[in-house]
């Protein structure tokens, strides 16, 4: 049978699954401070000995900074990670990656101050700069046409897993010196990702791109053990020589040489963020670039993290002291839950579908929270938080990380999703700090902005966002 249409092998699952701990890791890491953040905050004398037992943050906007300061190492890391991935491969990066996680562990754990709190923050924001492009580059270069949204989807699913770990262990560790040994945490999924990495193969079309064919075939052989590989691993060949429409196979007869002609590629160019700003990489790309640009702009201007990083505070006024387990029922568990859903749906209906219904129902989710919060009615405040979560998690949650992947050859892929990725943490930074004056201005009306953004995403996601369910990475590339 033809691998293009392989199912998901046990050695893909198990590679999913050891690159999903680092999106698990941006997950633990984009939640962490929202159990505990009145607890690190609170002022406790210890008589000036040793490590305060808090930061004694009475300050909102000196602790909203440190918090987003989480997202200013996202950009940093988002913005060069393509470039060291196209240089030394998406396992190495991913294993050495784990370093920023360990480190920026570490130094919140033992922070004694806000300013050494939020160097930990961008020490760990930088590792899931790293990971959110890195992780998706990687699956959707090791899946088939047949799973590649399904494991695409697998990021954010671990990354809603990721935030519904560091909730339900927050609370259990909601105390003094407990939101320390919660912090420090981030480090077991980085050590053993780190160990489990040296069990997995580097992507076949990154070894392609530099030139390494006879390790490519080795990589998509263990891939898709059982399947037939040369219609793909002959696809992956010509993609690094875009001009040819001959086969490696056909030029290989006609040199009396198969495995020279493969190598006789070479490796192809790298292409960077001005070659597809330009057009240099061509019209196709540049229109591809614009619209993972705007994905994943939408993807945190729609609000989304305006209920992740203040949703205890938001549902404090709602829901008094039990503002904690609404938390966690309402953003952590809907979350995972619909975003296991949509592994089942992207690959059936579509992503443009999805994206659609996606930012449609979440402009509408704003509008009742808005209606909710108004009339002081608590249950439909409550149901248009998780309409939101679940529309989100149907779409603008998952795709966007999966699509960059898909609408870009390897050999640009690095540099698309430096610049995506980054413009998403900077998005994500932009409503950490604005959410706070957008509630205080707005009051009641706080999430009408993002129903419009959410309305304007819709109408252009159906105009202009290509579908590409059930295509090559290949096809997509070349704008069919």
């Amino acid at each position: 049978m033809d691998s293009r249409e392989s199912k998901v092998t046990s050695f893909i699952l198990f590679s999913t699954i050891v690159a999903s701990l680092a999106s698990f890791n941006v997950g633990w890491n984009t939640g962490v401070t929202n159990i505990p953040e009145e607890t690190i905050r609170k002022c406790v004398n210890n008589g000036g000995e040793g490590i305060p037992p808090t930061l004694c943050v009475t300050n909102s906007i000196t602790w909203g900074a440190s918090v987003a300061m989480f997202a200013i190492g996202g950009l940093i890391g988002g913005l060069t990670a393509g470039m060291v991935a196209n240089r030394f491969g998406r396992r190495l990066v991913l294993m050495f990656n784990n370093i920023f996680f360990t480190l920026g562990g570490i130094v919140l754990a033992i922070s004694p101050n806000v300013a050494v709190f939020a160097f930990g923050r961008i020490l760990t924001g930088i590792g899931c700069g790293v990971s959110s492009v890195v992780v998706s580059t990687f699956m959707g270069e090791i899946s088939s046409n047949r799973n590649r949204g399904a494991l695409g989807s697998m990021l954010q699913l671990t990354l809603n897993i990721g935030i519904l770990a560091t909730q339900c262990i927050g609370l259990g560790l909601d105390n003094v010196p407990g939101w320390r040994i919660l912090l420090a945490l981030t480090a077991v999924p980085a050590l053993a990702q780190v160990l489990l990495l040296f069990g997995c193969v580097e992507t076949p079309r990154w070894l392609a791109s530099k030139g390494r064919y006879e390790d490519a075939r080795r990589s998509l052989e263990k891939l898709r053990s059982g399947y037939d590989i040369e219609q793909e691993y002959d696809e992956i060949v010509r993609a690094q020589r875009p001009d040819s429409t001959e086969s490696a196979e056909a030029a290989g007869k006609k040199m009396g040489d198969v495995e020279h002609a493969t190598h006789s590629f070479g490796a192809t160019t790298t292409y960077s963020v001005w070659d597809l700003v330009t057009g240099r990489a061509g019209p196709v790309l540049r229109r591809h670039l614009f619209i993972s640009i705007f994905l994943h702009m939408a993807q945190q201007l729609t609000g989304i993290n305006g209920v992740i990083f203040y949703s205890t505070s938001t549902f404090q006024s709602a829901f008094g002291d039990s503002a904690k387990y609404v938390t966690i029922g309402a953003v952590g568990s809907l979350g995972v839950l619909v975003t296991s859903a949509s592994l089942m749906l992207v690959d059936r209906l579509g992503r443009k579908k999805l994206l659609f219904l996606s930012a449609a129902g979440m402009a509408l989710s704003s509008t009742l929270l808005v209606i909710g919060t108004v009339t002081k009615t608590d249950p439909l405040v409550l149901a248009a938080v998780m309409l939101f979560i679940t529309f989100f998690g149907i779409g603008l949650g998952p795709i966007p990380w999966l699509i960059v992947s898909e609408l870009f050859p390897t050999n640009a892929v690095g540099a698309a999703s430096s610049v995506a990725i980054g413009a998403n943490y900077l998005c994500n930074f932009a409503i950490a700090m604005l959410f706070p004056y957008i509630a205080s201005a707005l009051g009641s009306y706080g999430f009408v902005p993002y129903a419009i953004v959410g309305v304007v995403c819709a109408v252009i996601i159906l105009m202009f966002v290509p579908e590409t369910k059930g295509k090559s990475l290949e096809e997509i590339t070349r704008g069919h």
